[in-house]
């Protein structure tokens, strides 16, 4: 039960931009819980992030499309003449 209470504090969090603090006001028993989750989940994006730059920069850039492999044209048999 108290792991649901969790995810669904640590989802408000998320959504409002509110502290720890004002999300676990009607639950101070999960504040420590869930300041420790936070945390994490603050750690992890932070990784996300340095991998994948939100600002566009070299690993944001798309890759261009592989060239077309051309077609060798198919073999003419002698029952074509």
């Amino acid at each position: 039960m108290n792991e649901d209470l969790v995810q669904r504090l640590l989802e408000e969090l998320l959504e409002s931009g509110r502290s720890v603090d004002d999300v676990c006001a009607a639950h101070p028993e999960l504040l420590k819980q869930v300041r420790q989750h936070w945390r994490r989940l603050r750690s992890v994006q932070a990784k996300v992030e340095e991998l994948f730059p939100a600002g566009g920069g070299p690993a944001a850039a798309p890759h261009p499309a592989p060239p077309a492999i051309p077609r060798e044209p198919e073999p003419r048999s002698d029952a074509d003449d």
